[in-house]
């Protein structure tokens, strides 16, 4: 599996999926740090779809509270794929 999404995380193993999405370990090109990856599947998106995504990212790192898992990064890959970069637990 040695995809790399955003142009910095190469995907190492699939940890779950949902109805949502997907989830994998990763890990960032340049620093070597893992974390937790999600994938937003196609069939999950609209017309709002990318700007809600990012929204939708914002939120729990604006909030920065123990209980919440950190977001690192979120963005969209050069093939329309959304993607959120998350603390790896």
């Amino acid at each position: 599996m040695s995809r790399v999404v955003g142009g910095r995380y190469e995907l190492l193993k699939k940890l779950g999926a949902g109805g949502m999405g997907a989830v994998y370990l990763a890990r960032h090109t340049t620093t070597y740090s893992r974390c937790a990856l999600k994938l937003i599947h196609d069939h999950a998106e609209d017309g709002n779809s990318h700007a809600r995504f990012l929204r939708e990212a914002r939120a729990p790192a604006e909030i920065g509270h123990p209980g919440i898992v950190q977001v690192l990064d979120a963005g969209i890959d050069e093939d329309g794929t959304m993607f959120v970069a998350m603390e790896l637990l």
